[in-house]
């Protein structure tokens, strides 16, 4: 399996070099979770990309299942992810000089 992100250069762009790295560190990390669990062995990392392969580096039968398994569950990790970011970016709103609490403002 490979996955990689979509439109990466665009996001890199936007968040500083220590955010984009704990980004991809939170994901690689679950990723790592649930590959682990579907008995797949993780090849490389480069970049924004991930590499695995189920069957190694014993070989079994379920191998091609053991994937589309662990395909399906790293993509409901990041749908619930991107929510999660999402609703923490609407926390937030800025103005010239500093980022402001939304909640501070619904008490005004």
């Amino acid at each position: 399996m490979f996955t990689d992100f979509k439109n990466f250069t665009q996001i890199s762009e936007r968040l500083s070099p220590a955010e984009l790295v704990a980004e991809i560190h939170t994901c690689f990390k679950a990723f790592d979770t649930i590959i682990g669990k579907h008995n797949i062995e993780k090849i490389k990392t480069i970049g924004d990309s991930y590499m695995c392969a189920g069957g190694l580096p014993v070989a079994n039968k379920t191998n091609a299942i053991d994937v589309v398994n662990a395909a399906m569950e790293i993509q409901q990790f990041m749908q619930q992810h991107l929510l999660q970011r999402k609703m923490k970016a609407r926390k937030f709103l800025k103005s010239e000089s500093a980022y402001i609490p939304v909640l501070l403002l619904q008490g005004l």
